[in-house]
Formats: structure tokens, C-alpha cells, sequence
């Protein structure tokens, strides 16, 4: 569990089958007015908001579930003093089979015959006080319920091979649908083209890859993450993960100096 400035949080990656369709799920909660980054990873999700308010693209909701899109890029999320949330990442194209819609924007939900359970749910994490491990187990269970049976479609095949640094084209030949298909499968489900889906991953990869080598030559660190030059990957980062790479290396350089002073 990680706490820091009056605010805790706690998430569980999923370790089984669950990981097909789960990224991962969590729990937080705030003291004082504290603003976080949602980053972009071309996954949906759900935020349920059991107490306080939270400030998303602009606009605050305070109690209620949160049905969050698939995001090309990070998000400021702002939380009020005394917030407790909790809140599920789907992979990519998990939350159209489960809403039968693409969720463009933060959306109340509203019940739905199709998951009838929700509103228990929410119900049930709301009595939790001060429990980040058991707001996780209340979802995750909900989660195995609600994803049993998914059909594993083509773009979900898919979007789960895609890498950042293999040519498109080349995990497309092994498909058992057109190219055609799947890219209109993947705006109408995800909200973006295959392409950008494929640049938000090499986006993050290279997030993952400076905050673990933060001394790491800028240069060097477009070469391996396949970008054609520093400026390209820096545009890159500009416009998916809302910094620069140089100021990425400088804020994680200045947390790791206020962990050991």
C-alpha cells in the first residue's frame, strides 16, 4: 500500500485468467485536496465514488459509479478532502461487451438490466470503512462474475498481440478478419485506430522504461523504444503522457531525493 501526503492507495494486477479482460483494480483515499494522473493506456474502466467528490476533464461528480472511456492519453484527476474511491481498469474493448456501448466520456451510470449487480455492489463498498483490501475483493469478485463468458473476439486477439515495437502489419497477417474490419471493430469499440492504440503503448512503455533508469540518455532511450529521433518521442510524450520526457526523469529524480533525505 502506498501512502503519501494524506492519501493511501492499494491495487491488485490480476495474476490468472482475470488479467485477459482486468488490467487491474483499486482503492483510494484522501484527507486533503489531492490531484493524481489517470495515464493514458488505451483501457476503460469504472470509478465507484463512495464518498466526496472527484474532479475529472473538468467536471466534479461526487457519490455515484463512474463509467470512464478508453483513454489516448493522461488524465488529471482531482480528489476533495475526505474521498474514498475505489475503481476497476479494463483492457482494451472489455467495457463494450459488457455496456454495449463505447463510453466517450465520464458517465454516470445508470442501472442497467445487463449488470443488475452493480448497484449492490456499490451498496456493499460503501459499508467498508477503511479497508483498501476489501473494497479490491468486493470487485474483483464482481469482476469474475461479470466477465465470465466474454467472447474473446478477433479485435480482442488482437489488441492483446499488438506490441510498440513490432511493425502493425505484421500482427494484422495473423487475424482471421480483414484489416478493414478490425479498425472499424476498434473505433467502434475503443474509440481510436489501431495506430494510436499501438503509439499509447509505446508512449507507456517508454514511461515505464525512465522512471526505472532515470539517468538514462534521452537519445538512447528513443532508439530502444523505436522512435525515429528524441524530438519525435518527445512530441510523442507531449501529447499521450501530458510531460516531457526530460521532466519525467526530474520528478521521479526529485521523489526518489525526498525518499532517502
Amino acid at each position: 500500500m502506498s501512502i503519501e501526503n494524506d492519501f493511501s492507495f492499494e491495487i491488485r494486477i490480476p495474476t490468472d485468467n482475470q488479467l485477459k479482460f482486468i488490467q487491474g483494480i483499486w482503492s483510494a483515499e484522501s484527507q486533503g485536496t489531492i490531484s493524481r494522473w489517470f495515464q493514458g493506456d488505451g483501457c476503460s474502466g469504472m470509478l465507484f465514488i463512495l464518498s466526496g467528490s472527484v474532479q475529472l476533464e473538468g467536471r466534479d461528480f461526487d457519490e455515484s459509479i463512474l463509467m470512464l472511456p478508453h483513454s489516448n492519453h493522461a488524465n488529471a484527476i482531482k480528489f476533495a478532502p475526505q474521498t474514498i474511491v475505489a475503481g476497476i481498469r479494463f483492457q482494451p474493448s472489455v467495457s463494450f461487451s459488457l455496456f454495449g456501448e463505447h463510453i466517450g466520456a465520464p458517465t454516470v451510470y445508470r442501472d442497467n438490466r445487463s449488470l443488475p449487480s452493480l448497484s449492490t455492489l456499490m451498496g456493499n463498498l460503501k459499508r467498508i470503512q477503511n479497508e483498501h483490501i476489501n473494497r479490491i475483493n468486493l470487485i474483483e469478485a464482481w469482476a469474475s462474475s461479470a466477465t465470465q463468458g466474454q467472447d474473446s473476439t478477433p479485435l480482442f486477439h488482437v489488441l492483446q498481440s499488438i506490441s510498440f515495437h513490432a511493425p502493425l502489419d505484421q500482427t494484422l497477417t495473423h487475424s482471421n478478419i480483414s484489416q478493414r474490419q478490425l479498425e472499424r471493430q476498434c473505433r467502434q469499440r475503443v474509440g481510436m485506430t489501431l495506430k494510436e492504440y499501438q503509439r499509447v503503448l509505446r508512449v507507456n512503455e517508454g514511461v515505464r522504461l525512465l522512471k526505472s533508469n532515470i539517468d538514462m540518455d534521452l537519445a538512447e532511450a528513443a532508439f530502444e523504444l523505436g522512435f525515429s529521433d528524441q524530438a519525435h518521442m518527445t512530441r510523442e510524450f507531449k501529447r499521450i503522457a501530458k510531460i516531457t520526457p526530460g521532466k519525467l526523469q526530474r520528478v521521479v529524480l526529485s521523489r526518489e531525493s525526498r525518499k532517502v533525505s
